[in-house]
């Protein structure tokens, strides 16, 4: 008989990375968490055209959604279900995307077109 060796495929540790999960919820990595900085909140933007999803970090109260950081755990959540609603983005499986700093817009994005 022939075999073949599944490769187990390697997880990215260290990258920043935002998960949209089956709860509509955003979940944060670690390395994604430091682009928030001291931020306590954070405003939710979408670029339809681009099908890009932005992060604007904030202190603001207005139009701003909470960063729940994990007790103990390096990582946060930010609840997404009004804004994945209505932009129609909730989907029935929990999909990862590499996180990145636009230094000129100040904001932290994902691209829906290139899940990890």
């Amino acid at each position: 008989m022939s075999y073949e060796i599944f490769r187990r495929p390697l997880k990215a540790r260290g990258q920043a990375k935002i998960s949209i999960l089956r709860n509509g919820s955003f979940w944060l990595s670690g390395a994604a968490l430091k682009l928030f900085g001291d931020h306590q909140r954070t405003m939710l933007l979408f670029d339809q055209k681009t099908r890009t999803v932005a992060f604007k970090p904030t202190d603001g109260l207005e139009d701003c959604f909470s960063i729940s950081r994990s007790r103990g755990r390096n990582e946060a959540t930010v609840s997404g279900t009004a804004f994945l609603k209505h932009y129609k983005l909730i989907s029935n499986e929990s999909r990862s995307y590499l996180a990145t700093w636009d230094e000129q817009e100040k904001i932290v994005k994902i691209d829906l077109d290139s899940p990890l």
